[in-house]
């Protein structure tokens, strides 16, 4: 894995993470990430932050190719695996999704925002190749680990998501989806 971004850097990541997502965080996140991209090419949590600032945007295309180049570079890398997956997921590509999540519960340990990257990917996936009762046992997993406020609002709002997904509008809508 690559040597990563010093204290000062680090500490404008960690603002990033917490930050608003406003325009001008946006603005101003993009601008040093791509200077740290500079510096660190293949860092994942730089290619990653970058990705969600296309993400934001709608710019899934850039999104892709940068947590694609995460990937490569870190296969390891949960994070990176797993929010590609999603990406996958928006336009359906279950069996891309599957293979970047493939392995990932082997590790020995996870951190708890790992169980949630993880185990949230899961569950939409499951939950889009019809597998109702695998999802709910993703959801069931990640229900148990819940400690603290956040995560519970974390947990109720992917909850929602998977829920989302067997509805009849979200349904309606993927299939929309797939007619563009």
């Amino acid at each position: 894995m690559a040597q990563g971004p010093g204290p000062a850097a680090a500490a404008a990541l960690d603002w990033f993470a917490v930050s608003p997502n406003s325009v001008n965080a946006l603005e101003a996140a993009e601008g040093l990430l791509k200077a740290l991209m500079e510096r660190y090419p293949t860092h994942p949590v730089v290619l990653g932050n970058l990705a969600a600032v296309h993400s934001s945007r709608g710019e899934t295309e850039e999104a892709e190719a940068l947590l694609r180049r995460c990937v490569e570079a870190n296969p390891d890398y949960l994070f990176g695996r797993c929010n590609l997956a999603r990406l996958l997921l928006l336009r359906d590509d279950t069996e891309g999704a599957q293979a970047l999540l493939d392995g990932l519960e082997q590790q020995e340990s996870l951190h708890v925002q790992d169980a949630f990257a993880l185990y949230g990917s899961r569950a939409l996936l499951y939950k889009l190749k019809g597998d109702g009762e695998a999802a709910e046992q993703s959801l069931r997993a990640l229900a148990g680990i819940v400690e603290h406020e956040d995560e519970q609002r974390e947990y109720e709002n992917l909850r929602n998501l998977v829920d989302r997904i067997g509805s009849p509008l979200g349904r309606a809508l993927r299939g929309l989806k797939a007619l563009t």
